[in-house]
Order: structure tokens, then C-alpha cells, then sequence
């Protein structure tokens, strides 16, 4: 057994959590298979009357060879979550043996500047007319059978894994769907069709607004590997809603939920060149924080989940950070989300009747409302608070720009990850993102005739921002100063909003 207590460190995720791993230096051990031969010679006397006669009699003695060494890690976790082997069958939640990856793969992965480097996928191409995603898959890549079932054969991974894999977890195509990413797949993906054994043709959707290229695979997580739709043929729906099979270096062990569970190392070669150079994974549950220290402190943990405000506080216990990713962040954000405004499906011209929508029972000042104005016969209240002159989708836009004023993200980064994070002011854009300018403004724009279901026979303008310029300038700045938290600026955008202080200051 390779002694966990010589590697304790942790790396961390810079987010709300961070994964705290307990490893140190690289170990290799050589193993030589022998069989040791001891030879005992003792000495045989026959004795006679006329003389002694010595005879050396050689007994040879087999000795068992050392067992192997293994490296096996212990990862501690505040709670371990059931199987989902199915996950088009399963909760919002991430399966325990995704959650410590290898075992399944992707098509494709970030790699060379790309996010569509094929990984499992030989090779892909858009058709000319835009409508489809050609996809080849490897040939010779082979599903490996999960613990207790090795002798179970599973066959090769082929286009029909990804085909039923996707077909069932895309809710365009299967209603019935629970796929944590389903969303992702339909917002860029229609039928997947199999074209032969290894090729695969997949209909993407028109006009694709989301995610480019293609979604990279990956847009908000969307970055699964498909499932094994043989595995699911011969062991039925039961068994493969508890069973994850892939081709990765790792198979599923044995899992309890809220207790613990591992995966082990298939083998000692693998289709990638890479067959991993750890042996078992075993996640178990300790819920609490500093027990989950003191077992990385006395070696019962080589890794653990950690609030990442603690990650100074670890170095001083002379535990090791280490990154797990280029620049070690991970976006968290508060956002207003939802495009409330759409009368008909962009996809099939269905009448989505927006105003019948929960959030225009009645008015929040946060949305904006257009069908006041546009079929105010159809709205569920009147609107009486907007100041003359302004839209209500106007006075909404001064009321979430002085909600996002007013947050204090240095406050957030001091208080929640102990100063170790960065302030971002939009949802996947800030430092360290490609493309970022602390100088650039926003700028205020005309929509022109985009979503009027005529083309974009006038596309949009930039004019000059009107009614905020005096205290915002030409828009909003990319980086608003001192990370924000300006009370007296959100103040002043509420009462242009028509919402002024009442007599408390509120």
C-alpha cells in the first residue's frame, strides 16, 4: 500500500468551494516479478562400521514474490451524492463517479487553442448549408466493464453510444429527459442520426444563436460523454441506472450514497497512451470542515473539499496548494436572466404569449414590460410608475444597472474568499478573460429590426445614452470603480427610475 501520509497536500477550485487535494511528490515504484530461491544445504550422515560417508542433499525452497505496491487516494467530501448511470433518467444532480472522473469521456476537448479538439472523435465538420455536425469516431475504443463484472464483455464505442446517448438526454428530442446539460444539447442540437458504425450526423439548430462553434461541447458545462447504449441492452434499464460503463483509464467500484465511493484503474494500457498512474480513488463523505482538516493533517485524507477562504490558513499548516487549472477560476455570478420579450418560438413559430407569463402578473420593477404599450388589451396590470417620457424596459434597465452599482464585489471577495478572487462586472467577462478591457464602455444602442421576424433589414445602431449620461457617461464602464458598492450612484439611478428614497433613506 503506498503511504498516503508521505503526499498531503490540496489544490483548490477559486470559486465559492474549492477541492483541497492532499498530494506530494510523484512516486514510482518498480516492480520486479521473481520467484527467490533459498538453498539450505544440510549435511546427511550414513554411518557405517568401516566408515562415515557425507551426502549434501540441496532442498530448494520457493518464496512468494512482495505484493505490489499500489497508490490508492482517499479524497474526503462533505456529501457524496447516489449513481446516476442514466443521467437522462436521473436528478439535477452530479453522479458520485462523475464527480471523480475517468471513467466516461468526451468527443472532444480543450487542447491547442480549441475547445473542439477531437478526444474520442476522429474527426468533425459542419455541412456546407450549415444545417448539420458530421462527426467520426475512433475506431478500436472499447468500453471497459465496471467492478465485480469484468468478465461481462460490453463491446466497442461506436456512433450508436452517441446517438442514443444524446437523443435521450436532448428534451427536443426525448420530453421525457432529465439531463442536468439537456438544456445545453437543445439549445444547439436537434436529432442525432447514425450514418454508419463510426460516422455520425447530427442536426443542428437554425438559426444557432448559442454558443459558437457549435457550443464547443462544453458551453455551461455541457462537456459529458456519452453512455454506453450496449451496456444498457444487456444488462437492462435497472442495472444501468446504478452502473456507469465507459472507456476511460478508471471503472466504477463500489458506491454508497452519503457514505463513500471508489473507482479503480482498468488496467495497464489504455487506447489514450495515458492508463493513469493511481491505482483507486475513494471519495467519502465527512461533513464537517474541520474534521475533514484533521484527516488531512494526520493522513487518513490525501484530499478533501475546502471553503476557499481557507486556503491561507492550510499553507500555514504546511498543506500544498496546486492548481488544477489555468488561472484556477471559476465564474460565480448574480444575473437577471431571461429573454421575456419573444412572441413566437425562434424555432417553430409557436405563439409563446409572453404576457401570460408569471413574471407580468404583476409589475416587478426589475422587467422590463414592452406589452404595456404594445398590446395593452392583453397585459394582467396597468402600469402607473414609470416617469413621463420613459418605457418601462427603460426604467428596468436603471433598476438592475443600480442593483449591479450597488453590489460591493471587493466586499464579496474579502469577506467570502478571503481576497483570493477577482471582481467580474458581467456574466463571463472580467480579468482574465479573453477580450477584456477595463477602459471600454458599454454604450447605449438602437435594437433596429432584429426580432421583428423580418431579417435584419436594419441592424443595430449606437446613439448617445439618454437620461443617464450625466452620471454614467456613454454607458456602462466594463470596470466600475472600487469593484463597486456605490450606494449614492445606485440612489441616484433609482429616483430617475421613479423610485426615490422614502423618508428613512430607503
Amino acid at each position: 500500500m503506498f503511504s498516503k501520509r508521505n503526499f498531503i497536500s490540496f489544490v483548490a477550485l477559486l470559486s465559492l468551494t474549492s477541492l483541497i487535494l492532499a498530494c506530494g511528490s510523484t512516486e514510482t515504484v518498480e516492480v520486479v516479478k521473481e520467484v527467490e530461491v533459498i538453498k539450505e544445504v544440510p549435511v546427511e550422515k550414513v554411518v557405517t562400521e568401516e566408515k562415515v560417508v557425507e551426502v549434501e542433499v540441496e532442498k530448494v525452497v520457493e518464496v512468494a514474490a512482495p505484493e505490489e505496491d499500489t497508490v490508492d487516494l482517499t479524497w474526503g467530501k462533505k456529501k457524496i451524492e447516489g449513481v446516476f448511470g442514466l443521467r437522462w433518467q436521473g436528478p439535477y444532480r452530479t453522479s458520485a463517479i462523475i464527480d471523480m472522473q475517468g471513467v466516461e469521456e468526451p468527443l472532444f476537448i480543450y487542447k491547442n487553442g480549441t475547445p473542439m479538439e477531437p478526444y474520442t472523435a476522429e474527426s468533425w465538420d459542419v455541412s456546407a448549408d450549415g444545417k448539420y455536425l458530421n462527426i467520426k469516431i475512433k475506431d478500436g475504443i472499447n468500453f471497459n466493464s465496471p467492478k465485480g463484472f469484468e468478465t461481462v464483455e460490453f463491446g466497442e464505442f461506436d456512433a450508436t453510444d452517441v446517438c442514443w446517448y444524446f437523443n435521450n438526454a436532448n428534451p427536443s428530442v426525448n420530453a421525457e429527459s432529465t439531463d442536468p446539460n439537456g438544456g445545453d444539447y437543445a439549445a444547439v442540437f436537434g436529432e442525432c442520426e447514425v450514418v454508419d458504425s463510426h460516422t455520425l450526423k447530427w442536426e443542428l439548430v437554425s438559426p444557432l444563436y448559442f454558443c459558437f462553434p457549435i457550443s464547443d461541447f462544453g458551453c455551461l458545462s455541457a462537456r459529458m460523454g456519452p453512455q454506453s447504449k450496449k451496456s444498457y441492452d444487456k444488462m437492462g434499464y435497472e442495472w444501468s441506472k446504478s452502473h456507469h460503463v465507459g472507456t476511460g483509464p478508471y471503472i466504477q467500484g463500489a458506491c454508497i450514497a452519503g457514505d463513500r465511493c471508489t473507482i479503480h484503474k482498468a488496467g495497464d494500457t489504455h487506447w489514450s497512451g495515458n492508463a493513469g498512474s493511481v491505482d483507486s480513488i475513494t471519495q467519502i463523505q465527512v461533513p464537517e470542515v474541520q474534521t475533514r482538516i484533521a484527516m488531512l493533517e494526520n493522513g487518513t485524507l490525501d484530499m478533501a473539499d475546502m471553503d476557499f477562504k481557507m486556503v491561507p490558513s492550510l499553507l500555514d499548516k504546511g498543506l500544498d496548494f496546486v492548481e488544477t487549472m489555468p488561472g484556477s477560476y471559476v465564474n460565480q455570478s448574480i444575473i437577471w436572466s431571461g429573454n421575456l420579450w419573444e412572441e413566437v418560438h425562434a424555432r417553430t413559430g409557436e405563439a409563446l404569449n409572453p404576457w401570460d407569463a408569471p413574471s407580468y402578473a404583476k409589475d416587478y420593477p426589475w422587467i422590463g414590460d414592452p406589452w404595456q404599450t404594445v398590446y395593452p388589451d392583453k397585459v394582467k396590470y396597468t402600469d402607473t410608475d414609470n416617469p413621463a417620457g420613459m418605457s418601462d424596459m427603460e426604467q428596468a434597465r436603471l433598476v438592475r444597472l443600480a442593483l449591479s452599482v450597488a453590489i460591493d464585489r471587493n466586499a464579496i471577495n474579502k469577506n467570502i474568499l478571503n481576497d483570493l478572487g477577482l471582481p467580474i462586472y458581467s456574466e463571463y467577462m472580467g480579468p482574465e478573460y479573453p477580450g477584456w478591457d477595463a477602459n471600454r464602455e458599454s454604450g447605449c444602442w438602437d435594437v433596429g429590426d432584429i426580432g421583428k421576424g423580418t431579417a435584419a433589414a436594419a441592424p443595430p445602431t449606437k446613439r448617445a445614452c439618454v437620461g443617464t449620461e450625466a452620471i454614467m457617461g456613454d454607458g456602462v464602464p466594463w470596470e466600475l470603480p472600487n469593484g463597486g458598492g456605490d450606494l449614492a450612484l445606485a440612489g441616484e439611478l433609482l429616483d430617475k427610475a421613479g423610485y426615490p428614497a422614502d423618508s428613512n433613506g430607503k
